[in-house]
């Protein structure tokens, strides 16, 4: 487990495509983002963004695009 704080957390948070954090840390990191007692000091954007990660993560197999939003290739 990673140590995270809330800087580190809201960072991972507002970066949330970038693939140089692990599915791991940005699990971590939405964790601990969800746990502040108060989400008034968070960016809209970036829950805004951090929704849209989680969305396309449980639906992108429906939509056919992935966490960024690109098209999947689909295999027939």
């Amino acid at each position: 487990m990673i140590e995270m704080n809330i800087g580190k957390a809201i960072a991972i948070c507002s970066q949330i495509n970038n693939d140089k954090f692990s599915e791991d840390e940005k699990a971590q990191a939405i964790y601990h983002m969800f746990n502040m007692p108060t989400q008034n000091g968070i960016d809209k954007g970036c829950l805004l963004q951090v929704i849209k990660y989680l969305w396309y993560k449980l639906y992108s197999y429906k939509v056919g695009r992935d966490v960024t939003g690109k098209a999947l290739e689909v295999e027939e």
